[in-house]
């Protein structure tokens, strides 16, 4: 990640207040928060009973207050979702659209909380703050080259962009492998379906990055073997793109030698980083 300070527009801020709140989302997301310290950010998604993504967020704790980072899309509709959930749990979820979230490549001072996204290999930071106090140089993420680049390259999916409301398992879009599901720590929505998936079937889909794009390449095209489609185009900047591959499609056609191809053009699929070569 470069210093470069990217304003995440298209990310919008709930607090959450009350004594049961981190108890409360635990239960409910992928990831673990009952051993949330102070400080800290975890990465995970709210899920359908059928276990697909409804949206995907930031949790993070920062003292008196628990934050939730999460896609402008799903605001309104998770505002209502948790509370219609939480039944008699003390949490209250309320919108702050003072607040906003920036990534960058160091910690920022003077924000209301921030932590390094582990999605990243790199130091990657994610901080929200006061939308009025965003700094003049930041980037709006979403028409900035270089944070389009970093996020392919990284192999990171982002909701609104790669996929959306109720449309992908977690394993489809790699967020098992990205820290964002914990297998181990009991119950939670979709879990049934989700570790089933995990425990007695094979990962017929994930995210792979794909190199050596030609210029006609855009999200939606199929990526082809011959004649079998492997997968879709799901975002695309210059040469490289994320892509939504069945594994084993990929892999029967490169055993009958037939590359991955876009519009009839050869693209390379990125090897897997070892902790996604599952």
């Amino acid at each position: 990640m470069t210093n470069t300070i990217f304003h995440l527009a298209h990310r919008k801020v709930l607090s959450a207040t009350g004594s049961d709140v981190l108890s409360f989302l635990n239960r409910v997301l992928t990831c673990r928060l009952d051993n949330l310290s102070n400080g800290d950010v975890r990465y995970g998604a709210l899920l359908t009973p059928q276990g697909k993504i409804m949206t995907d967020m930031f949790v993070y704790h920062a003292g008196d207050l628990i934050y939730l980072d999460l896609p402008e899309s799903t605001l309104d509709s998770m505002v209502k979702r948790l509370t219609l959930l939480n039944l008699r749990a003390d949490a209250a979820f309320k919108a702050e659209p003072d607040l906003t979230v920036i990534q960058s490549g160091e910690a920022i001072e003077g924000v209301h909380t921030s932590a390094r996204d582990l999605r990243y290999s790199d130091e990657t930071f994610r901080s929200i703050l006061q939308a009025d106090s965003l700094p003049a140089n930041a980037e709006t993420a979403l028409t900035s080259p270089v944070w389009q680049t970093d996020r392919i390259a990284a192999n990171i999916p982002a909701f609104g962009l790669d996929y959306g409301d109720s449309q992908v398992f977690p394993s489809d879009v790699n967020l098992d492998l990205l820290g964002g599901v914990d297998y181990k720590k009991g119950c939670f929505i979709g879990q049934e379906v989700v570790s089933r998936m995990k425990r007695k079937t094979e990962v017929r889909k994930r995210t792979l990055r794909l190199d050596d794009l030609p210029e006609t390449a855009h999200p939606g095209m199929e990526v082809k073997g011959g004649e079998m489609t492997l997968g879709t185009l799901t975002s695309q900047f210059g040469p490289s793109g994320l892509a939504l591959m069945r594994l084993d499609r990929l892999s029967n056609a490169a055993d009958k030698n037939l590359p991955p191809t876009l519009d009839n053009v050869p693209v390379k699929p990125a090897s897997l980083p070892e902790a996604l070569n599952v």
